[in-house]
């Protein structure tokens, strides 16, 4: 513990776990969470069967407890992960599309069964995107995937493929 007249800082091993300062603003700089982006060229999404989306951009992720494509929990908790995919080359009339995070214990998904509705012949390009608030206990994992009727390419402009999350409690 160590205060002076702006800021009350509490350290683990001489490293700050979480300052509180004049205002009362609460910052934990060793709080797991991660903000990774697709920015690499367009993966291929196989027919009919689930892909994990793969990740080479990563804006942050403290502890790094992201790495190859997939979040290891450092302690049990409630976590909160969200994700988006871009899809390229959509068509209408295609099958069951579903976004999903995957975690050791569950799987959490978006599903889209009409594709007529919803797309334009003239942009064939559909965002999907999940959210969830779960319990992970130390060492569950978490990924994000899709899943398309057909073959399809993730969209690799920066900004519009990406997967977040961090321990809540």
């Amino acid at each position: 513990y160590e205060q002076n007249n702006s800021t009350m800082l509490l350290k683990t091993a001489s490293t700050t776990a979480m300052s509180i300062d004049g205002a009362g603003i609460i910052t934990k700089p060793l709080q797991p969470a991660f903000f990774v982006r697709k920015t690499d060229s367009g993966q291929t999404v196989s027919a009919s069967s689930d892909t994990t989306i793969t990740f080479n951009s990563e804006i942050f992720d403290n502890n790094a407890d992201f790495a190859s494509n997939t979040f290891t929990a450092p302690v049990s908790g409630r976590y909160f992960f969200s994700g988006s995919v871009r899809v390229n080359d959509m068509a209408t009339g295609d099958e069951l599309r579903q976004i999903s995070i995957k975690t050791s214990n569950n799987s959490f998904k978006h599903k889209l069964s009409d594709m007529q509705d919803i797309l334009d012949a003239a942009m064939p390009i559909f965002t999907h995107t999940v959210n969830v608030f779960c319990d992970m206990d130390a060492n569950d994992t978490a990924v994000l995937s899709v899943f398309a009727g057909q073959q399809r390419v993730i969209d690799n402009e920066a900004d519009v493929t990406w997967f977040c999350g961090y321990l809540v409690c």
